[in-house]
């Protein structure tokens, strides 16, 4: 364990808001008041969350204490978001003309951010019907992100918000879609690939369940909301379906949203749950619905194809209960714990179980 390695996992904490480097160890704190309070002698390198977001570039401060002993400071520069003027974006993305996607709510554009000291390339998302959707939509982005730190997300840089025109600034994933990488022309993904693909949309799922400060449904988890960056890390993105959850609250009320045909019972009801995430999942790595071609022109092992099939099985059932968690997926994922027997086959996907019934025996 490295200063780099205690900074980012610092960043990625919601609760963390100061953490200790002292040898091999990174002691995560809620507060800067506990650590002065606390009276060890040695160097340690404290690394502070400050809320600016106007550089990002991190400021290193040194002083020296009363014990004598020298402290480091390194002081986060990227916990919050920045505002740009509408003329910035325009003026970035060229007057928006180099379009690289479009949702149901928006547009998004390649732009380039230059300053005198860095260029940086992004993502900048313009949002349309603002007075009705886009302006929800917005306000659910900007406290959503600029709130989540973590390394499987799509990290927010800024925001525009002048008059009618809400557009926002992410960091550009240079290798798109994940639907590109599943369904595109290029070169497939191994099956390994494929589990590693799976593991990270989990890990950033369980966090926007249970470790970030405010509990977060997505709600609209698809390869298209799937992107992929300069090493084929996968990040989620797109929280303009995102519902916020109050602490012991399970449930939150809403209007219909989200992809057609991708939403449960429970969310076209107008409720949803941590639960529809685990379904959307398994509906964006197996969409195509033909199971058998995942490992085509493979020598994948049977028994790890049955095993993710059990998985996504139990996954996608109706019943809210039956679901597993992320943190659940993403230990059955890594082989922590074992991945129970299928569901009752008279479940509502009694046909897929018949599929991982006839798999197994054969």
């Amino acid at each position: 364990m490295d200063k780099a390695f205690c900074n980012e996992e610092c960043l990625s904490d919601c609760n963390c808001q100061v953490a200790l480097f002292r040898g091999q160890e990174c002691k995560k704190l809620m507060s800067l008041m506990r650590y002065a309070k606390t009276a060890r002698k040695g160097f340690a390198t404290m690394i502070i969350k400050l809320q600016n977001g106007s550089s990002e570039e991190n400021t290193t401060m040194v002083g020296k204490g009363g014990n004598g002993e020298v402290s480091t400071g390194v002081l986060m520069s990227s916990l919050s978001v920045s505002s740009f003027g509408l003329v910035a974006l325009a003026k970035a993305t060229n007057g928006f003309t180099d379009q690289v996607g479009k949702g149901a709510f928006g547009t998004v554009f390649k732009g380039v951010l230059i300053s005198k000291s860095s260029r940086k390339v992004v993502a900048i998302k313009r949002l349309e019907k603002v007075i009705a959707d886009g302006e929800r939509e917005f306000g659910n982005e900007m406290k959503v992100i600029g709130q989540a730190h973590s390394r499987n997300l799509v990290k927010l840089l800024g925001y525009c918000h002048e008059g009618t025109n809400r557009l926002l600034v992410y960091e550009y994933m240079t290798n798109g879609s994940l639907a590109g990488f599943l369904f595109g022309f290029g070169t497939k993904p191994t099956w390994e690939e494929r589990i590693g693909i799976v593991l990270n949309i989990t890990k950033g799922i369980l966090y926007l369940h249970e470790e970030c400060e405010t509990q977060i449904i997505h709600c609209d988890i698809k390869p298209e909301n799937i992107l992929m960056d300069e090493q084929n890390c996968t990040k989620i993105a797109d929280f303009g379906l995102a519902k916020l959850l109050m602490p012991d609250q399970t449930r939150t009320y809403t209007g219909f949203r989200g992809t057609r045909g991708m939403l449960q019972k429970e969310c076209r009801n107008g409720c949803s749950q941590r639960q529809s995430d685990s379904c959307q999942l398994d509906l964006s790595v197996f969409l195509d619905g033909e199971l058998d071609k995942l490992v085509e022109d493979e020598d994948a092992e049977k028994i790890e194809v049955v095993k993710m099939m059990k998985l996504g099985l139990w996954c996608i059932q109706e019943e809210l209960y039956v679901r597993p968690s992320m943190k659940k997926v993403c230990l059955m994922l890594e082989g922590t714990i074992e991945i129970p027997l299928r569901p009752n086959p008279t479940s509502s996907v009694s046909w897929l179980s018949v599929f991982v019934f006839l798999a197994e025996r054969n």
